[in-house]
């Protein structure tokens, strides 16, 4: 109950709004969990005051249908950058009981592995404030490198307006890359590097309708400043919109 109670677009006693109805709507179906989500007004009605007042109150019936807590998805995959490979993932959704879901996912192919888990807690205190954690660890293997990797994140992302979003992460890693750089130190054959990253990102959307954006604004904006320590030194700054 509470959780869904965080998904409600509007105070206590407020007006009808059809509009707030199908927001509702769309926010049960934006966490994943159902596969049908109806909500609707209650038949019984409840009078405020003297029976001649305006308004009544009525309450609002949600009927939920709880998808599958875990999922398996299998597959393969072919291409020129990754190689030919297999790919697998599990999700447990609900994990703990407040709308949260874990997702291991893998590939094992001839040029690029990977192993990572996703960890996404929705809706922390309030609709739209969510925490997702990554850890990963891979491998790729061309034929002027190989490159072992291991990475952990943390992204708050929390939407900030209507129309504004917002999100700030940090992320820090590390890595061995065996290639002709490395070779040329007399007696090393790979690099060690550590890395580390700060991402902030800031999104407006402005379109009159998201599902039929004919008119209207639609901006991203993308800032990494990081550092690239260790056998290689560097100090940079990503901006993309």
């Amino acid at each position: 109950r509470e959780f869904v109670e965080k998904l409600q677009p509007w105070p206590e006693h407020a007006g009808y709004s059809e509009a707030k109805m199908d927001e509702l709507r769309a926010r049960l179906a934006e966490t994943g969990l159902f596969t049908s989500a109806g909500v609707s007004l209650a038949p019984e009605t409840q009078i405020l005051g003297d029976e001649s007042d305006f308004p009544v109150r009525r309450d609002v019936d949600i009927k939920l249908i709880e998808r599958e807590r875990n999922t398996v998805a299998l597959g393969a995959s072919a291409s020129t950058s990754e190689g030919i490979g297999l790919n697998g993932e599990y999700t447990i959704r609900n994990w703990s009981g407040w709308g949260d879901s874990v997702t291991v996912s893998g590939q094992v192919a001839s040029l690029q592995s990977f192993l990572e888990t996703d960890y996404r807690l929705p809706n922390i205190t309030k609709y739209g404030r969510n925490l997702k954690l990554t850890a990963r660890a891979g491998n790729s293997q061309t034929d002027a490198y190989d490159q072992n990797t291991a990475t952990l994140g943390a992204t708050l992302e929390e939407q900030l307006t209507p129309r504004l979003r917002g999100s700030i992460g940090v992320e820090g890693g590390y890595a061995s890359i065996a290639d002709e750089q490395a070779r040329k130190v007399p007696g090393r054959t790979r690099r060690d590097l550590w890395l580390a990253d700060i991402q902030g990102s800031a999104e407006y959307t402005g379109v009159r309708d998201i599902l039929d954006p004919v008119d209207g604004v639609r901006a991203r904006i993308n800032v990494e400043p990081g550092v690239t320590y260790g056998d290689t030194t560097i100090a940079y700054t990503r901006l993309a919109g």
